[in-house]
């Protein structure tokens, strides 16, 4: 069977990770940028981490015959540095005609209570 994973962060996962889901059938995966844990505080640390992305995980696949596309984004958390999420806006123009890129964006709120109330008593 081939199964197409279409939202796995292998950046934070081992080789291993990778033989083990080609193993399972996995042939296609899209790695999602996403927030790691910690603020950026320039944005070349957007860069450098997009560009792992696109020049060097799609490798790590390809050593298992897994065909690997990426995602470039802002996390909802990062977009809160609005100067800073500017700068990376502007930094993704090379990454969007990459081939291999298939999305720009990032799903999700943070901070968002005081502009919508408390709707987590609504849900």
């Amino acid at each position: 069977m081939r199964i197409f994973e279409p939202h796995i962060h292998m950046v934070a996962r081992t080789t291993d990770d990778y033989e083990r889901i080609a193993l399972a059938g996995v042939r296609a995966i899209v790695e999602p940028s996403f927030w790691l844990g910690q603020p950026r505080t320039q944005v070349g640390t957007f860069v450098d981490y997009w560009s792992s992305i696109r020049d060097y995980e799609w490798q790590r696949a390809a050593a298992v015959m897994i065909d690997q596309y990426h995602t470039i984004s802002v996390n909802p958390r990062e977009a809160n540095d609005e100067g800073l999420a500017l700068e990376a806006v502007k930094a993704m123009e090379p990454f969007l005609a990459h081939p291999r890129c298939v999305a720009v964006g990032e799903i999700g709120f943070d901070d968002i209570l005081e502009q919508f109330g408390d709707l987590t008593k609504a849900m």
